[in-house]
């Protein structure tokens, strides 16, 4: 049953990996998602409502930083998947047991990084506070405003985790939930 639950648990946690885990908002309006995916190419998902308002998102060649740490997680949640499988079909605990490590690293990453926040949200304030004159170009009258503006903007960038980067963490935290419950269960009997 263990093994059944922890693979589930693993593909579910690969789905949602598709899934937009981040919404970037501007000035209180949804501007841009990023899936599990897009964390990691650096690239999102413009909303069809505010293209037009808030930082320019999809220009070439530009990324929104890249998340070693999904990386590492989508790595995990891959190899949980595969040893996830092959513990169902040969029914060994020793495998089960490295599904839920896998998983639980992964959940780790996934953590660290909510704690850290999302590269999306460093990037675009960067990006926002570095529009500034190019040097050797003549001051203008306007630009100190462009610049105040630029910044009051860069303040209104809220990057947020959607329902499905939580969807994501439950899924993989279940795994190790599971292992450490079954882990514990025998002892405690032994020692009544």
């Amino acid at each position: 049953m263990l093994p059944k639950l922890n693979l589930v648990s693993a593909l579910a946690a690969l789905v949602f990996f598709f899934l937009p885990w981040v919404e970037v908002e501007c000035s209180g309006e949804k501007s841009a998602t990023q899936t599990g995916f897009q964390t990691i190419t650096g690239t999102a998902t413009p909303a069809k409502r505010s293209q037009a308002h808030g930082p320019k998102l999809d220009s070439e060649g530009e990324s929104l930083g890249t998340s070693y740490l999904a990386a590492f997680a989508l790595v995990g949640a891959v190899s949980a998947a595969v040893i996830g499988f092959a513990s169902m079909i040969a029914d060994r605990a020793d495998l089960a047991r490295a599904t839920a490590f896998l998983c639980g690293c992964a959940f780790i990453c996934l953590a660290i990084q909510l704690v850290l926040g999302f590269p999306a949200e460093t990037t675009l304030r960067e990006k926002l506070r570095g529009e500034q004159r190019a040097e050797g170009k003549p001051k203008g009258p306007l630009d100190d405003i462009g610049r105040e503006f630029a910044q009051k903007l860069a303040t209104e960038i809220k990057v947020r985790p959607s329902k499905w980067f939580y969807l994501e963490l439950g899924a993989l935290g279940i795994p190790p939930l599971l292992m450490l419950g079954a882990s514990m269960g025998p002892r405690r009997s032994a020692r009544d």
